[in-house]
C-alpha cells in the first residue's frame, strides 16, 4: 500500500529568506488555474522583493488556500474570511488586482533562481 502524499510540504522553519522568496515566486506561477497564476505571478514579481519575513509567511499561508478562493477574495467577489483579512498582504493584493493603471497583464518571464551574489532574481 502506498502511503498518502502529505499536503503540508514541511518547508524548514529556518529556510533562508532568499530561498523562501524563490519558492514563493515559483508557487505563484504554478497554481492550477490561469486566472490565479496571472494575478499572483504579477503580484509576486512586483512585491515579494519588498516583503519582510512576516509578510512572506503570510503569503506562504495564503498560497495554501484554494485557487478559486484566492481569486474571488482578491478580486472582491467574495468577502475575506477573518484570518485572511487580518493579513498585512491582503490590502496590497486586493489593490494590485484592481489594476487601476489598466496595465495589460501577462505572465512574467521565468527568470527566477539566484544570481551570483545569492540574491533572488524575481
Amino acid at each position: 500500500m502506498v502511503p498518502p502524499i502529505p499536503l503540508d510540504q514541511g518547508f524548514p522553519s529556518d529556510e533562508p529568506i532568499d530561498t523562501k522568496r524563490a519558492r514563493l515566486v515559483y508557487m505563484s506561477r504554478k497554481r492550477g488555474i490561469k486566472e490565479t497564476d496571472l494575478l499572483l505571478s504579477t503580484f509576486a514579481k512586483k512585491y515579494l522583493g519588498t516583503f519582510d519575513e512576516q509578510m512572506l509567511d503570510e503569503y506562504d499561508a495564503l498560497l495554501e488556500e484554494n485557487d478559486w478562493d484566492i481569486f474571488y477574495w482578491s478580486t472582491g467577489v467574495r468577502p475575506l474570511p477573518d484570518d485572511i483579512a487580518s493579513m498585512k498582504i491582503m490590502p496590497i493584493l486586493v489593490e494590485h488586482c484592481k489594476n487601476r493603471d489598466r496595465e495589460v497583464l501577462r505572465m512574467p518571464d521565468e527568470v527566477g533562481g539566484l544570481d551570483v551574489d545569492g540574491k533572488v532574481k524575481i
